[in-house]
């Protein structure tokens, strides 16, 4: 490494976003907020010379109800509701050790990426006693 070489695998910049709202003291509809990120460079790549990752911004949605006085909430998260394609972390891996045999040609491109979450969407009741 030299100096001003970024350390693979931190972003530059990380912002993270979160307004809660409830319109009544039933409903809440809260942690709208999400993620983003500048690029980052893979593992194994202290010089910096291969292309980073690139950055993302990934938008989170929940609400909740609460139908009576304590008890009982349902509710609804929604994460990366613009359903963004985006990588989390990136390395390189072996391409002449590792046989390919469903791939024509082989892989010839040491560059992995792991993706991000999809869009997700589950709900449920929660019950305190």
């Amino acid at each position: 490494m030299l100096p001003g070489d970024r350390i693979p695998g931190i972003p530059k910049h990380r912002a993270n976003v979160v307004v809660d709202y409830s319109p009544t003291e039933r409903i809440r509809v809260g942690r709208i907020g999400g993620h983003a990120q500048s690029n980052i460079y893979r593992f194994g790549d202290e010089a910096n010379l291969t292309a980073p990752l690139g950055g993302y911004a990934v938008a989170d949605l929940n609400a909740s109800y609460t139908p009576r006085d304590g008890g009982v909430m349902l509710f609804a998260v929604l994460n990366n509701a613009f359903d963004k394609r985006y990588y989390t972390y990136g390395s390189f891996g072996p391409v002449g050790d590792v046989p390919w045999p469903n791939v024509p040609g082989g892989v010839t491109d040491p560059r992995t990426a792991d993706p991000g979450t999809p869009i997700t969407l589950y709900g449920g009741v929660r019950v305190t006693f």
